[in-house]
């Protein structure tokens, strides 16, 4: 599997992040709202490694 590149990653502007509608389903740049839930999968599999 190739590497991913810089360059092949789309980012979003924050203030077109601030627009969307919060609604937890995905993580965007710069709205902490959304980036919560991610955080909570990312800390929940990295507590169920060692299984």
């Amino acid at each position: 599997m190739a590497p991913i590149r810089v360059a092949d990653v789309s980012t979003v502007p924050t203030n077109r992040a601030a627009a969307l509608h919060l609604t937890g389903e995905r993580t965007v740049p710069g709205v902490a709202e959304e980036n919560y839930w991610f955080r909570r999968h990312e800390a929940a599999y990295r507590a169920l490694t060692p299984y």
